[in-house]
């Protein structure tokens, strides 16, 4: 199943798949807060979200120079 797939797919869940030339994200918005448990490095661990968000890392984007968190605070 692709993102296209996921966010065609009829769940009740706003859907969306954000992809620019630097960036490929999927957004899922939960229409509300929820109990979530997540090991993200922002605002991972237990918490509550109305919406969770996943970010495709190039290899590009990896290295021991690069700011993680400036990284996924910069997509969010």
């Amino acid at each position: 199943m692709t993102a296209a797939d996921l966010a065609e797919a009829p769940s009740g869940l706003d859907v969306r798949v954000i992809e620019t030339a630097e960036t490929r994200v999927l957004r899922v918005d939960l229409g509300g807060p929820h109990d979530v448990v997540s090991w993200a490095i922002v605002n991972g661990g237990r918490t509550r979200a109305d919406a969770v968000v996943w970010r495709e890392v190039r290899l590009t984007e990896l290295g021991p120079t690069v700011d993680a968190v400036a990284l996924t605070r910069q997509t969010l």
